[in-house]
């Protein structure tokens, strides 16, 4: 059938939407820590490098990935306006 995935894109279909989930679950952690309190986003972030770390990439790969990532945001922020502050009131811009 034309509509079926191949099981490649089944793959990365399903780890797209584990990333849109995990970052749906930071959010609400994020929306429950106090404004004054040490970033949990960093915590989640450390739990999330450290288990791709256990899955076998190599700190070669997961340092370029993240960095590939962090250089991208900037074009997707602009593509995407917002105004104001991002979930506990630090600067989106």
């Amino acid at each position: 059938m034309a509509d079926e995935l191949s099981p490649e894109e089944s793959r990365l279909f399903a780890a797209r939407g584990a990333a849109w989930d995990f970052a749906r679950k930071c959010r609400t952690v994020e929306e429950h820590t106090a404004a004054d309190a040490k970033t949990s986003l960093d915590a989640l972030i450390n739990d999330l490098v450290s288990e791709l770390w256990d899955s076998g990439f190599s700190t070669d790969e997961i340092r370029a990935a993240f960095a590939a990532a962090a250089n991208d945001v900037r074009r997707y922020a602009d593509r995407h306006e917002r105004n104001g502050t991002g979930i506990r009131g630090t600067a989106v811009r």
